[in-house]
């Protein structure tokens, strides 16, 4: 591909939407307060998918990526602004679904998605 192409071709590809299991596995891993991202990668390497890290024992959690890494997993969602984590899931989902939320700003910048959690707090220590 020529640098002219690269420089027109869109950013994010054309798939079919994540199954909503997965979507919700994804958001709660994402949203987890304390899960630094170098724990959800190693869990996610040892067990293959989101679903699978959240169907984990905190034992097993903790054998791989430790006990603040289990305690995270494991805890009630945080993170989210209003409501429960069904009605954030189902206000996702829906902005998922307008046409153009693939070209939103953060995403067109963003080179490594991270979990949300990491981005707030990076936010928080540049305000400070």
């Amino acid at each position: 591909m020529s640098t002219d192409a690269l420089l027109t071709a869109p950013a994010a590809p054309d798939v079919a939407p994540a199954p909503a299991d997965d979507l919700r596995a994804w958001l709660l891993l994402a949203n987890a307060g304390g899960l630094r991202p170098l724990a959800l990668r190693t869990l996610l390497r040892e067990f293959g998918s989101p679903q699978a890290v959240l169907a984990q024992s905190f034992g097993a959690l903790a054998a791989i990526a430790g006990e603040a890494a289990a305690n995270a997993v494991l805890a009630p969602p945080q993170g989210v602004e209003a409501g429960s984590f069904d009605e954030y899931l189902t206000r996702t989902c829906e902005w998922m679904s307008m046409p153009g939320w693939r070209s939103s700003p953060g995403l067109r910048s963003a080179s490594t998605p991270r979990p949300i959690a990491a981005r707030s707090k990076d936010a928080a220590a540049r305000s400070r």
